[in-house]
């Protein structure tokens, strides 16, 4: 999947969750929508990797959909921020897991259980193909109608 597509499924989600947090909804919509780019940079050429300045490495030392394309990662790294900050932790599992269950539907798929496994979950999108387009336009259609649903409690608990 495209870059634009897991931000946009990722922001749809954490609208719909943001109020179960109790950190600033500006700053859980970043963190989950921040943390659904980070499983590409075991890809050269995306957008995340255009700014680390080790990505010839990283791509060196992961392979593409291998161990950033692996539940582990995530689970990982929330064990790992868990000790520091219980939201924030989730924040992050859930924005990555997010690009991760996208990336279940494309042709290449991901290995969710490896290095332990080599079992594949895949779909039968490719990236940028007419039903990505069409999935994307569909998440900002929802985007947009819950920014202008009546209920405007919501508008006023996102900028709290």
């Amino acid at each position: 999947m495209l870059f634009k597509t897991h931000i946009a499924f990722t922001l749809l989600i954490s609208l719909y969750i943001f109020p179960y947090f109790t950190t600033h909804p500006i700053f859980s919509i970043l963190i989950m929508t921040l943390s659904s780019i980070l499983p590409d940079l075991d890809t050269i050429n995306s957008k995340i990797s255009g700014i680390n300045p080790l990505r010839k490495l990283t791509k060196y030392i992961f392979k593409h959909r291998g161990m950033l394309h692996s539940f582990f990662t995530p689970i990982l790294m929330y064990l790992i921020i868990y000790i520091i900050h219980k939201q924030i932790a989730l924040l992050i599992l859930i924005g990555y897991s997010s690009h991760l269950i996208l990336d279940s539907f494309t042709k290449q798929g991901i290995k969710p259980f490896y290095p332990l496994s080599n079992i594949k979950f895949k779909g039968n999108t490719t990236t940028n193909s007419i039903i990505e387009k069409l999935l994307f336009w569909i998440i900002t259609i929802l985007i947009l109608l819950k920014f202008f649903t009546p209920h405007w409690t919501f508008v006023r608990k996102l900028f709290k």
